[in-house]
């Protein structure tokens, strides 16, 4: 599970190959940009735990989803998405909460 403040891995390319830096710079504003709307995300979350799908980030970003799987696996290296935990609070504290929400 994740926390907020999530981060979206990026690479650079160093060489001097014009076609690959311009490749590369656009994935990684690829990545800021999921980076900033998934963050955005987590700090709206009041869910003590919440499952975020890789499609649903697809759709709202304009970003195809095998791109989004790709550079968001890291995250939590989940298959079709992530699980955060809403920012402040640990482990137990959101699974005390999420018990206490449903009754168990």
């Amino acid at each position: 599970m994740v926390t907020y403040p999530i981060h979206v891995p990026r690479s650079s390319y160093r060489g001097n190959d014009a076609a690959k830096k311009r490749k590369e710079d656009e994935k990684s504003a690829t990545a800021a940009a999921l980076e900033t709307y998934i963050n955005g995300l987590l700090q709206q979350q009041t869910e003590p735990i919440k499952v975020y799908m890789y499609h649903s980030i697809a759709r709202a970003t304009g970003v195809p989803e095998d791109v989004v799987m790709q550079m968001c696996y890291p995250i939590d290296c989940g298959n079709t998405g992530f699980t955060a935990l809403r920012a402040g609070l640990t482990l137990q504290q959101a699974m005390d909460e999420q018990a206490a929400s449903s009754g168990g």
